[in-house]
């Protein structure tokens, strides 16, 4: 404990407030306060933004719900020469305190763009300055992915991404990574770097929030009138197009042709987009339940269901991925639809008999196939739900892997 009170914990994201930020950032480092290591945040954006109403009022969302000092950074255009001293400089200047009186510094940062400055920062005391990427993705891919127009400056701007990425692997004491087919990524691509460095940190959820409850399942399946139904749920967003939600709907549509007790529940913010999309697969009124709930209320419909849907294509940035939402479907105890090589959970599903690997083949031919295994298998899987749900509060649960990665914060001060 002496060691951690010496120490100055700083946690750098320029992920905008939402549920995400409170689940992956806040909520993390909140469990890390009760065991002692006391983190603030530094929210960064655009220095273009410093007079934006809009950047204030998420500043102040973020202290109401953070239990903890949170800065918001304005930081200059990365490309250009004034741009870093300037941010070096910024960040120098945050820090100098514990720099004069020799404490050490540990920053962990989500993001890429502040490796120069973070480097530098990291020349003055090497010993007492220390940094961890907290890398969830192949950064450059996501990039690639998430354009739609494919354009030569976007490739311009993911290569770019992905150079920084790489420097911020070199820089890096440790690196944290949600699967190991992004160790093996980073390793490809740093081949230098002594694998130790490497931290596997997969997306883990809240045992609090998620487990299995005969008496929510019940409850859910009386009142919506589900008890002779094979109920598949997706829970999530449905405008992201990593999501793949059309292809959520017509997977279920091939399964709902073959036959009728099929029955699909959409957990999603995205109400009217999942309309859409029910119109489209000319999926029946009565096989669909579609409903945006509060966070505390998902758990219910989760234990009301038989089986998840995890769909993903079969590129980069989903091979080194690791979903939260997967730790969520098995920790209430849901076998899991899951495409094919979706970071470590495609294989983990396979082992583990716990669901069905989908080779993303959206035909008559895989619905069958996959239909007449989810027949020979449902009745295994309700009978094995408390089994799936303890399986997942020992893997992906925040309480079990917060002590293993306190342990990592106490191999890196001095």
């Amino acid at each position: 404990m002496t060691k951690i009170l010496k120490t100055r914990f700083i946690y750098i994201s320029a992920l905008e407030y939402s549920n995400v930020f409170i689940t992956q950032v806040i909520d993390w480092l909140h469990s890390y306060q009760e065991k002692g290591v006391v983190f603030e945040i530094w929210r960064t954006s655009s220095i273009k933004k410093c007079f934006s109403l809009d950047e204030r009022k998420e500043t102040a969302l973020i202290r109401n719900h953070f239990h903890g000092r949170v800065k918001k950074l304005y930081i200059a255009p990365i490309q250009i020469f004034f741009g870093v001293v300037f941010n070096t400089l910024l960040l120098l200047l945050l820090v100098l305190p514990q720099l004069i009186t020799k404490k050490c510094i540990l920053i962990q940062t989500r993001g890429v763009d502040l490796w120069r400055s973070l480097k530098y920062l990291n020349m003055l005391a090497p010993k007492r300055i220390k940094i961890i990427y907290d890398s969830r993705g192949a950064a450059g891919e996501e990039k690639i992915y998430s354009n739609l127009e494919n354009s030569r400056h976007a490739k311009i701007k993911s290569d770019r991404i992905s150079l920084a990425e790489e420097q911020m692997i070199q820089i890096s004491d440790k690196i944290f990574c949600v699967s190991n087919v992004l160790i093996e990524y980073h390793l490809k691509n740093n081949p230098t770097i002594d694998i130790s460095k490497f931290y596997l940190y997969p997306c883990c959820a809240s045992s609090f929030d998620f487990y299995y409850s005969s008496d929510f399942r019940n409850q859910i399946r009386k009142q919506h009138q589900l008890e002779q139904k094979k109920v598949i749920i997706y829970s999530g967003g449905l405008k992201l197009a990593w999501h793949i939600p059309d292809r959520i709907f017509e997977l279920f549509a091939g399964l709902n042709k073959l036959d009728k007790s099929y029955f699909l529940i959409v957990l999603s913010p995205d109400t009217e987009l999942a309309k859409q999309f029910i119109l489209k697969y000319s999926i029946p009124e009565e096989s669909v339940l579609t409903i945006s709930v509060n966070n505390s209320e998902v758990v219910k419909y989760l234990c009301a269901s038989d089986i998840a849907l995890l769909l993903r294509d079969d590129v980069p940035m989903n091979n080194v991925a690791s979903p939260t939402k997967f730790a969520e479907y098995i920790m209430t105890g849901l076998p899991v639809i899951i495409s094919k090589n979706v970071g470590d959970f495609s294989n983990f599903v396979s082992e583990n008999d716990l669901g069905y690997v989908f080779n993303n083949d959206f035909s008559t031919v895989s619905y069958s196939e996959l239909h007449s295994c989810l027949i020979k298998k449902f009745e295994s899987y309700s009978s094995r739900r408390n089994d799936i749900a303890k399986l997942g509060l020992d893997k992906y649960s925040k309480v079990i892997n917060t002590n293993a990665i306190i342990a990592q914060y106490h191999s890196l001060t001095p």
